[in-house]
């Protein structure tokens, strides 16, 4: 096996956050919604949604 090195910029959470404040306005999906409607997600807003549910699965937060 051979060991790969990974610089720490390049770690998954350091370029979630680097996305937040670089394209944090970005479209990165269009999700068709039936009858011609299409929905947009930015970067930010899908952020914000992760967030929520990390904080959900981690029972800091409950759902009313």
């Amino acid at each position: 096996m051979t060991a790969i090195t990974v610089a720490p910029h390049e770690l998954p959470l350091p370029c979630l956050y680097r996305w937040e404040r670089e394209c944090a306005d970005r479209v990165y999906l269009s999700q068709p919604m039936g009858g011609g409607v299409v929905q947009d997600s930015t970067t930010d807003g899908e952020w914000e949604e992760a967030l929520w549910k990390a904080a959900y699965v981690q029972g800091l937060v409950r759902r009313t």
